[in-house]
């Protein structure tokens, strides 16, 4: 059986994660058609801090300190541009 270059060496599970890819694109392109893209700033930063919390609960080993830091920066970031459009966006309204 000849198998085209792109997929060789794959097999059944290496459809997992291209299937949960897709299926995250898609949840993501649905929080911003419906919720916009304030609401997906947050689910977004409380996906890493969930994420970051399930890593370490399964795997029993404490977050790195850069990792904990850059979680920080990230959702301090995603506050600030989620405040100000929020403030922008009032102010065009009043």
């Amino acid at each position: 059986q000849v198998q085209p270059i792109l997929l060789r060496g794959w097999t059944v599970w290496s459809l997992i994660p291209v299937g949960t890819q897709a299926l995250g694109g898609l949840l993501v392109g649905l929080v911003t058609k419906y919720c916009g893209s304030l609401d997906k700033g947050v689910a977004f930063v409380c996906g890493l801090a969930v994420s970051a919390v399930a890593e370490c609960a399964l795997s029993g080993v404490a977050l790195p300190w850069n990792a904990a830091l850059a979680l920080v920066f990230v959702g301090q970031g995603s506050f600030m541009h989620t405040r100000e459009s929020f403030n922008k966006k009032q102010k065009s309204k009043g």
